[in-house]
C-alpha cells in the first residue's frame, strides 16, 4: 500500500464541535491502522471570521480527545504558494482575469437560473472587445471546459455531473488571497495527501477541486465522504447551530475515553461490538465500511457509554477529576472550595459507593457536594414540594407530615452512641414498621435535609459520613424552614 497521509482541515472561525471530532478520530483510526501520517492543517484564510481562540480549542479538545498528530500549518502561511500555482496556470489559459462587478455577477446569475447553466464570465474570452476598468483589480477565475467529471469515492461510490452546472469559480481574490476550492488542492497535494475523509457535505465541492487536480495534471487523493450526523431533532449538526462544541461536552462531565467510543459508532461500527479499547478500534477500523446513511446523535446514548465508563476508571482518577468541579460548585454556592489532602482520601476511599450512580463527572460531583458544605445549601421548588406533600400510614387513610418523620429520625440519630450502618438500618427499619410508613418516603425526607436533594449516595452510608452533629443540624434547620413556610 501507498504512503497514508490523511489530514484535519479545520476552519477556526468556531468552536472545535462533534462532526470535526469524528472526522479527526476517523483520520486517525487510518493513519494509525496503516502506520501512516496525520496531520492538522488550519484553514485560516478566513481572516474576518478566524479567531485565535478558535484555533486553540480546535488544538485543546484534540488533546483531550487523545488523537495525537505528526504536524500542524496554517493554511495561511501557504499564500505565496497558491499565488505562484495561479500565476502558472494563468500562464497556461487554465484561468483568466475577471473584472466582473459584484452586480454584474448577480445578474449573470439570475439570467442563468433560467436556462439551468452556471456563470461563465464574459472575460474568459481573449477577444471579447472588453475594456479592462481603470483602478480594479481583477479575480482569477478558473476556466471550465464543456463536458462531463465523474468522482470516484470510496463510500459514496462514483458520482459523474455535467460541466455546465459548474461555474467558472473564482479561485483567488481581487487582493490575491486564495479560495477554499483552488487553496485546498494546492495544499492537499503539497502534503501529499493519500486519502481525504470528510463530511459528505463537502462531496459537491469535490467536483471543483477534481478540475483543478485534473488540470494541472495531479492525482486526486481517495475520496472517503463520511455520512452527516443528524441532531436529535433530525436536523444536520453543524457548529453554526450550536448545543454541540467539544467544549459543552466537556463541561457535561463525559469522559474522553466514552467519548470517542460513542462517535466511532457515527457512521461506522464492526459486528455488535459496542465498547471497543483505543486498540480494538485501530485494529478493526475500514474507512471502506463507513456507512452512507446519516448518523443519529442520541445524547442518552452517550451518557449510557459515559456511565459505564466512570465505573471503569480508576477512583484516585475520578476524584483527579472532580476536585476542580467541586470547587466550581462550592465556589457558586460561596464556600470554602479548598479541599485538604484527608478530603481528597476520604473521596478516594467512597468513590466505589459514587460512581455507580452517576452518568457525568458533574453528576458525580454533586452527589458529594452536600459532604463539604458549612451549613446548608438551597432547596430547589421541585424538592420543597415533596417536603409538604403528606405520606400515608399503611392501607388507612391516615397520614404523617415530614415534620413528624424528620423529628423521629433525629431522635433515633440522637439515641445513637455509635453511628454504624447496621444499627442506623436497623432502627430506621423498625421506625418505618412501627408507624406504617414506606421506608423510601422516609428516605426521601433524610435525602433532602441532609444532601439538598431527593437522591445521593447509600442512605445508611452517608449518615455515617456526616456524623451526629452535622445531621442534627441540617434536620433542625430544615424543620424550621418547613415550620416557617
Amino acid at each position: 500500500m501507498q504512503d497514508i497521509k490523511v489530514r484535519l482541515a479545520p476552519s477556526p472561525t468556531g468552536l472545535f464541535h462533534i462532526g470535526s471530532a469524528r472526522t479527526a478520530l476517523f483520520n486517525w483510526l487510518v493513519a494509525k491502522k496503516y502506520d501512516g501520517k496525520f496531520f492538522v492543517r488550519i484553514e485560516d484564510t478566513d481572516k474576518e471570521r478566524s479567531k485565535d481562540e478558535y484555533m486553540q480549542s480546535i488544538l485543546d479538545e484534540l488533546k483531550w480527545i487523545g488523537l495525537d498528530h505528526d504536524d500542524v500549518s496554517l493554511q495561511s502561511n501557504n499564500i505565496d504558494r497558491h499565488r505562484q500555482v495561479a500565476s502558472e496556470m494563468l500562464e497556461k489559459g487554465l484561468v483568466y482575469k475577471c473584472y466582473l462587478s459584484a452586480g454584474e455577477r448577480e445578474k449573470m446569475r439570475a439570467e442563468n437560473m433560467k436556462t439551468g447553466r452556471a456563470l461563465r464570465s464574459p472575460w474568459r474570452n481573449e477577444n471579447n472587445g472588453l475594456k479592462i476598468p481603470e483602478n480594479v483589480e481583477p479575480s482569477i477565475r478558473f476556466r471550465v471546459h464543456e463536458g462531463k467529471t465523474t468522482l470516484v469515492d470510496a463510500i459514496l461510490g462514483e458520482t459523474t455531473i455535467d460541466n455546465s452546472t459548474i461555474e467558472d469559480f473564482i479561485i483567488l481574490k481581487p487582493n490575491g488571497d486564495p479560495l477554499y476550492n483552488f487553496a485546498v488542492v494546492v495544499d492537499d497535494h503539497d502534503m501529499e495527501i493519500s486519502h481525504i475523509l470528510r463530511g459528505s457535505d463537502h462531496h459537491t465541492n469535490s467536483f471543483k477541486q477534481a478540475l483543478v487536480y485534473k488540470s494541472l495534471n495531479w492525482e486526486i487523493p481517495v475520496l472517503v465522504h463520511m455520512p452527516v450526523i443528524l441532531a436529535d431533532d433530525g436536523k444536520k449538526m453543524s457548529k453554526r447551530t450550536g448545543g454541540n462544541t467539544i467544549q459543552e461536552i466537556r463541561e457535561m462531565g463525559i469522559l474522553p475515553t466514552a467519548f470517542i467510543n460513542y462517535i466511532v459508532h457515527l457512521g461506522w461500527g464492526y459486528k455488535d461490538l459496542e465498547f471497543m479499547s483505543t486498540k480494538e478500534m485501530i485494529d478493526l477500523f475500514e474507512y471502506t465500511d463507513i456507512n452512507v446513511s446519516p448518523a443519529h446523535w442520541d445524547g442518552q446514548k452517550l451518557l449510557s457509554f459515559n456511565a459505564k465508563y466512570i465505573t471503569q476508571t480508576d477512583d484516585d482518577e475520578l476524584v483527579r477529576l472532580i476536585v476542580p468541579i467541586l470547587q466550581d460548585l462550592l465556589k457558586k454556592n460561596s464556600q470554602e472550595t479548598l479541599l485538604s489532602l484527608d478530603d481528597k482520601l476520604f473521596l478516594i476511599n467512597i468513590m466505589p459507593l459514587l460512581k455507580v450512580r452517576a452518568k457525568t463527572l458533574v453528576e458525580l460531583a454533586n452527589l458529594i457536594l452536600f459532604y463539604f458544605v458549612k451549613g446548608r445549601l438551597d432547596i430547589d421548588e421541585k424538592n420543597m414540594k415533596i417536603l409538604y406533600k403528606s405520606v400515608k400510614i399503611g392501607d388507612t387513610e391516615d397520614t404523617v407530615d415530614s415534620q413528624f418523620i424528620l423529628k423521629n429520625v433525629a431522635e433515633i440519630i440522637r439515641s445513637c452512641s455509635v453511628l454504624d450502618e447496621e444499627t442506623i438500618e436497623t432502627k430506621l427499619n423498625e421506625f418505618a414498621d412501627k408507624n406504617g410508613i414506606k421506608m423510601r418516603s422516609i428516605s426521601k425526607f433524610i435525602y433532602i435535609a441532609l444532601t439538598f436533594n431527593e437522591f445521593g449516595p447509600p442512605l445508611y452510608a452517608l449518615i455515617t459520613w456526616l456524623g451526629k452533629d452535622r445531621i442534627l443540624n441540617r434536620i433542625t434547620d430544615l424543620i424550621t424552614i418547613i415550620d416557617g413556610k
